[in-house]
């Protein structure tokens, strides 16, 4: 796998999870189901960039913060969804940030002056 290809398997998962209540007989034509697919869009620029950490691939200082600035727009997305499609969202959210966290370290200094971000702003990646 080359860094051009990099899975996101937490979104995955969630979309094959989405694509079943679709199929279910009361997810038919349910508008959540679709703004559920627009919240994964937004996972998945958050997982990618965990997952380029993960992998220890580089990544710009501009790819990280859009990664940290899409976590930023987590909440907007899972704000609305209806109850299945927005515990589905979270779980996901939960499992992608809990990767995040074992990768990285608590770091006030890294990107300072990002004070009024959540505490994804405010860890670094491991170094070595």
């Amino acid at each position: 796998m080359t860094e051009n290809q990099i899975r996101t398997p937490v979104v995955e998962g969630f979309e094959a999870a989405l694509g079943a209540l679709r199929k279910a007989p009361y997810g038919n034509g349910d508008p959540a189901v679709g703004e559920g697919e627009a919240a994964g869009r937004v996972l998945a620029v958050w997982e990618a960039l965990v997952r380029r950490i993960e992998a220890g691939w580089g990544w710009t200082e501009a790819e990280f913060r859009e990664g940290l600035g899409a976590r930023d727009r987590i909440p907007e997305y899972a704000h609305g969804l209806a109850a299945p499609v927005e515990a589905l969202f979270r779980e996901a959210v939960g499992e992608v940030d809990g990767v995040f966290v074992t990768l990285t370290v608590e770091d006030e200094k890294w990107l300072a002056g990002e004070a009024a971000h959540g505490w994804w702003w405010h860890r670094r990646p491991r170094m070595g």
